[in-house]
């Protein structure tokens, strides 16, 4: 015996799944709601704006101040101390910063910046930040200093530029862009 397929109550209709009608009837409403609220995101499209990337200011440009000794500042005790290779001698200086390098952190922390000065050469600013608030700058800062001087074949070490807080030393700073760290 051959099996037919059920025939519909209704002559001349066939049988949809319902899914379909319900899929139907979600896209006419959705259709419906677009025209409604102004198109969809085909009238967006043509109607917003292009987007456009923000523009790039050019980099700002620096002006160096002049390398340091200045009127103010002299290199005369810092020069002496470096030609005579001397240790535990008081300085007053000036230079340019070319290098911030990293926090000495073994014992007494240390705020440590090279510094080119008058002559070529370069010293070590070791500003102790236990005792002192740590310097402001960057490189390319002019910096006035007054610490103690110990030589080294690398042009030699700068520290002490803060106050002694139990009066073995001269109280010495660092000034950048006219502020004083002690």
């Amino acid at each position: 015996m051959e099996s037919q397929p059920p025939q519909s109550s209704q002559p001349g209709r066939s049988k949809q799944p319902v899914w379909i009608t319900i899929l139907v009837l979600i896209g006419a409403a959705v259709g419906a709601w677009l025209k409604q609220s102004g198109g969809g995101a085909a009238a967006q499209q043509t109607t917003a704006p292009p987007i456009e990337p923000a523009p790039v200011p050019p980099p700002a440009v620096r002006e160096s101040p002049p390398l340091l000794p200045t009127a103010s500042v002299s290199n005369d005790s810092l020069t002496k101390a470096i030609r005579s290779k001397a240790e535990e001698v008081n300085v007053e200086g000036g230079g340019r910063i070319v290098k911030m390098l990293p926090d000495d952190t073994e014992g007494l922390r240390h705020q440590r910046m090279l510094v080119a000065v008058a002559g070529g050469g370069t010293v070590l600013i070791a500003h102790n930040i236990d005792v002192a608030t740590r310097v402001i700058a960057r490189e390319g800062d002019a910096i006035a200093f007054k610490g103690i001087y110990i030589w080294n074949d690398r042009g030699g070490v700068v520290h002490w530029t803060h106050r002694d807080l139990s009066g073995r030393h001269p109280a010495g700073w660092v000034k950048v862009n006219g502020v004083t760290f002690q």
